[in-house]
């Protein structure tokens, strides 16, 4: 059985502690990330987000098959600027976001499979005769 520990003192208390971090104000001052997975060869896949530099490791979601969904932390949708990066799956290369993605408004959009081909753009794929 699944208990939501989201009512209790000590998640509050590990929520305000992350809202009062740099980290919590650094990703909070740029736009939404939302991604639609239109990779059609599994269910679901990996996304992962890294600070502008890679020190940080933000957060790995799965997003499933046909879906679109915004990246959040601890029930806060994140807001990053372009130069976050981000990839797909757990191995390859990543991208910034804004390099990949589209603004609408205060968001960044964009699918799995644009991550997906500019983190492989340089692999060198021998094609079946």
């Amino acid at each position: 059985m699944f208990t939501s520990l989201e009512n209790t003192p000590e998640y509050s208390q590990v929520t305000n502690i992350f809202k009062s971090s740099p980290l919590y104000s650094q990703v909070n001052e740029g736009m939404r990330v939302r991604i639609k997975n239109d990779y059609d060869r599994q269910d679901s896949v990996l996304v992962t987000l890294w600070t502008p530099e890679r020190q940080k490791k933000l957060g790995t979601w799965t997003v499933p098959r046909g879906e679109s969904v915004y990246l959040g932390m601890n029930g806060t949708t994140l807001r990053i600027t372009g130069d976050y990066k981000i990839k797909v799956g757990e191995e390859w290369g990543w991208v910034n976001i804004g390099d990949v993605a589209v603004q609408h408004g205060t968001t960044w959009v964009t699918t799995v499979r644009k991550i997906y081909q500019a983190t492989h753009a340089n692999d060198k794929v021998i094609q079946p005769n």
